[in-house]
């Protein structure tokens, strides 16, 4: 069975009281949802219906920016894809 990313946000900054069109810096850490909650190396994040995608770090690490109301996708070969709503 494929295990589960788990997203980890460290931040959602820069103005999510301001206009609901300004986008905001997304970053975290992709992790294992599992008891050793490993980080997820070279993890492909991709805000949904937008044509740039990212990697996540060595070190599981990533950093997007997003509008609020947009989906982030986080995918990684052998793991099944997780969403998060910003």
């Amino acid at each position: 069975m494929k295990q589960l990313l788990h997203t980890l946000l460290f931040c959602l900054v820069l103005g999510l009281s301001a206009q609901a069109q300004q986008a905001v810096q997304v970053s975290g850490v992709v992790l294992a949802q599992d008891s050793a909650r490993q980080t997820i190396p070279n993890a492909k994040i991709q805000v949904k219906g937008r044509p740039l995608v990212l990697e996540s770090g060595d070190d599981g690490f990533f950093s997007i920016a997003a509008i609020p109301g947009d989906s982030v996708i986080f995918k990684r070969f052998g793991f099944q894809a997780e969403k998060l709503w910003v």
